[in-house]
């Protein structure tokens, strides 16, 4: 990404007075995730495109505990009041056949993992509190499912501790067994369907974009992708290395949810809404958080924040 000034030009970035705006979404996606089986307490699953989630007893499969971690303390705003809300999303593209889903629970973490080691043997501690649920599992839906994490995320940003969370079904000894199949952050195929925690906060614009992108690697390229743009719309790719804030775009319209945003490049929307763009992110990126946004006339995206690898 080039540090040059946002829309250079004939769209240069204009500061104005914060004003009353609708939320921002940032979304995170995770650093690290992986579920573990009691059946095979050995096993790690870190490097899947797939995570479980739920239970799969019935079919032999075992219990499921699955790992998740997010660069909270890194991305978000160290005053936990200004989290509007917080949104753990799933997309369950298959499951076993059984109707209805189990209630599967959020907990938080309370010692370090690694995503290419953790197994049933070995997994963290975990504080039995049960933050947020969600039934998962059901043949019937294929789609998000979403726990509400909000007071989760608030407790952890406050206290400035966050190990990751873990998914766990209610029952592990006995009843119906719902395994619900989702896609990891190693999915490659549509990255926007990938694990990820929403978080709305007071700054910019509402988004109606969505934002997303394959990875994000010092030295590496990284592609971009917007969809839901108006087509042929030049679509701006925005990003911030200084954090969350409010930063009105003048020419465009908009209010963008960034502090000191810089331009990574554009281009224009196909027939069906989508802008892509593919930037090579400077080697001496690497362990630096980028908050990055689209915006065209009129329209802007969620924020993708992420620390660099």
């Amino acid at each position: 990404m080039r540090s040059t000034t946002v829309l250079s030009g004939a769209a240069a970035a204009v500061c104005v007075a914060a004003a009353a705006h609708a939320q921002s979404i940032v979304t995170l996606y995770p650093t690290a995730d992986a579920h573990t089986r009691d059946v095979a307490p050995n096993e790690n699953n870190g490097p899947s495109e797939t995570l479980w989630i739920g239970r799969g007893s019935f079919w032999g499969l075992g219990n499921i505990r699955t790992f998740v971690h997010f660069d909270l303390l890194d991305l978000l705003p160290g005053n936990p009041n200004v989290i509007v809300s917080a949104t753990l999303s799933a997309y369950q593209f298959d499951s076993e056949p059984a109707a209805g889903g189990l209630d599967t629970n959020v907990h938080h973490v309370l010692a370090n993992w690694s995503e290419n080691t953790v197994t049933w043997a070995n997994q963290p501690a975990f504080d039995p509190q049960v933050w947020a649920t969600a039934q998962t599992g059901s043949s019937g839906h294929r789609g998000w499912i979403d726990w509400n994490v909000t007071t989760l995320v608030q407790d952890q940003v406050s206290r400035q501790s966050h190990l990751g969370w873990m998914f766990k079904n209610t029952f592990e000894s006995a009843g119906a067994s719902r395994l619900g199949y989702f896609h990891s952050r190693e999915y490659g195929v549509d990255p926007s369907r990938r694990i990820q925690l929403n978080v709305e906060i007071p700054a910019g614009d509402a988004p109606v974009m969505t934002l997303s992108y394959d990875s994000l690697r010092g030295g590496s390229n990284a592609t971009f992708t917007a969809t839901g743009a108006a087509p042929g719309q030049r679509v701006y790719f925005i990003y911030s290395l200084a954090g969350l804030g409010e930063q009105r775009i003048g020419q465009l319209g908009v209010t963008l949810g960034l502090r000191n945003p810089a331009s990574a490049g554009d281009a224009v929307a196909d027939g069906g809404g989508r802008a892509v763009l593919t930037r090579r992110v400077p080697p001496g990126a690497s362990g630096r958080g980028v908050w990055v946004q689209a915006a065209h006339s009129g329209s802007v995206s969620n924020i993708v924040a992420r620390v660099v690898e």
